[in-house]
């Protein structure tokens, strides 16, 4: 008994490279936007660490990057130094954990503006 039957091929190839030639893109406007919310929330005391976040993309890795050692104090408090016996710093303007708690904030939110951009 003799059978029929579809043979169908599909290239997927062109939805790669559309997608990878879209993507760092996508990633820069979703870092560009945290790099937004995360801005207003820096400790300010000179104004010199919120004006230095930087917004790298490199293959499909976005980074928001503030310089030095200070930053990293400012983030984590005497946590940085002290480990679990630290306490975070009391800021007037801004506060600390100023990068973590955005992301966990805008996460969905930066997923989805990296979505839309590829898929507009």
């Amino acid at each position: 008994m003799a059978t029929k039957g579809w043979d169908i091929n599909i290239d997927f190839g062109a939805i790669r490279d559309d997608l990878e030639a879209k993507l760092p893109a996508a990633i820069a406007k979703g870092t560009e936007y945290l790099r937004g919310q995360v801005t207003p929330r820096v400790p300010v005391e000179t104004g010199n660490l919120a004006g230095s976040g930087g917004v790298t993309v490199v293959g499909l890795v976005g980074a928001l990057y503030y310089p030095g050692p200070y930053a990293l104090y400012q983030e984590n408090g005497v946590y940085y130094r002290y480990g679990r016996v630290g306490a975070p710093l009391r800021h007037n303007n801004g506060e600390s954990f100023f990068l973590e708690r955005t992301v966990a904030e805008e996460g969905k939110t930066i997923i989805r503006i990296i979505r839309d951009e590829v898929f507009k």
